[in-house]
């Protein structure tokens, strides 16, 4: 599986969910239950790439790539929380979505090789 894959999967995420909430809320709306099951393996599979990350790694990806706030908005909710002395810049959160998303590929094609690519190809 490939970043740029797995990048669009958690940029998409939100939209996953939302329409398997509508599915849930009604369900004659979904004609297709091959689509409503890959919605629900790709929710968990995204779920479960997000409790394989290290925290720093899953705030940068959560904020940026899932809240698709920009990096001078993490920053600047970032030097609220912990002080401007203390503050990252965007530079350490953009390594540290890099490195959360290259430990998924890694992660990815070591256990499953391109296997689970089709349930994020057609999004």
């Amino acid at each position: 599986m490939k970043k740029a894959l797995i990048r669009v999967a958690f940029e998409k995420s939100t939209d996953y969910r939302k329409k398997l909430e509508l599915i849930k809320e009604y369900p004659s709306h979904c004609a297709d239950p091959i689509h409503h099951k890959r919605l629900i393996d790709r929710i968990h599979i995204i779920d479960h790439w997000m409790n394989c990350l290290k925290a720093e790694e899953l705030y940068a990806i959560e904020r940026h790539l899932i809240g698709k706030k920009s990096w001078k908005e993490i920053m600047d909710e970032h030097a609220d929380t912990v002080g401007k002395s203390n503050a990252l810049n965007s530079r350490t959160f953009q390594r540290h979505q890099q490195q959360g998303l290259e430990r998924i590929e890694y992660m990815m094609n070591e256990s499953f090789g391109d296997s689970f690519d089709y349930l994020f190809q057609d999004n």
